[in-house]
């Protein structure tokens, strides 16, 4: 005698991939005696138990490459694949968006006065105070090294110096216990509006380039940063 059970699995809307196990499966067991309905039972659940842990670990491995392990933010990939949606969608509202390009000042220096575990404090320091100074809805990631970019949709009144300022506050209040050195931040920013020629790495290039010609203007005058007043000190 054979038994056979059909399972059927749904996928949601928001589902962004093909699953792992087809939508539906069969199955068959042969034999001379009836299986029981608890053994039916027990085989369906280890089924579903089993394309559960294949979600869940599909869901662990997206998030791993979208985010930077040692901030939590997201990684380049992350902001690129964040990003490039949050355009679309800035597109469709026919809004502006304001893409903020930061740099930490000094970072080498603190790497090679007080180790690298130091170096990686202060960059979680600094994502901390990214997180607090943009909005939940903002695309905050750690691109590389000590480069952060922020991706803010309808960001038009978003204003560079008080951008910084906010920035710089928050820096404060997380490093209070620090005496021996300043953690600060240089800031470039770009607000556009959106059609369909908008490239994420093109603002990025933008804001980047403001950002150094800053930084130039201000060597040159020996004026400091608005966004970062002082260098790590030894």
């Amino acid at each position: 005698m054979s038994q056979k059970v059909e399972a059927k699995f749904s996928y949601g809307a928001s589902s962004t991939r093909p699953p792992v196990c087809p939508p539906s499966f069969t199955l068959e067991l042969n034999g001379p005696r009836a299986v029981s309905t608890e053994r039916l039972t027990s085989l369906l659940v280890r089924a579903v138990h089993s394309h559960a842990e294949q979600e869940e670990l599909f869901n662990l491995l997206r998030r791993l490459a979208l985010t930077d392990e040692l901030t939590g933010l997201y990684s380049r990939r992350g902001f690129l694949v964040l990003g490039g949606q949050q355009l679309k969608l800035a597109r469709r509202m026919k809004v502006k968006v304001t893409l903020i390009y930061c740099d930490v000042v000094g970072l080498k220096k603190i790497n090679d006065l007080f180790g690298h575990r130091e170096g990686d404090s202060a960059l979680q320091k600094v994502a901390k105070a990214l997180r607090r100074t943009f909005r939940d809805s903002d695309v905050i990631a750690r691109i590389g090294g000590d480069e952060f970019t922020i991706l803010a949709l309808d960001g038009s009144t978003f204003c560079k110096d008080e951008i910084s300022d906010r920035l710089s506050a928050n820096l404060r209040r997380l490093s209070l216990a620090e005496v021996r050195y300043d953690l600060t931040l240089s800031v470039g920013m770009t607000n556009e509006a959106v059609d369909r020629t908008t490239r994420l790495e093109q603002m990025m290039a933008r804001a980047d380039a403001r950002l150094y010609a800053e930084k130039r203007m201000r060597a040159q005058s020996n004026l400091p940063s608005a966004s970062a007043s002082r260098v790590a000190r030894s």
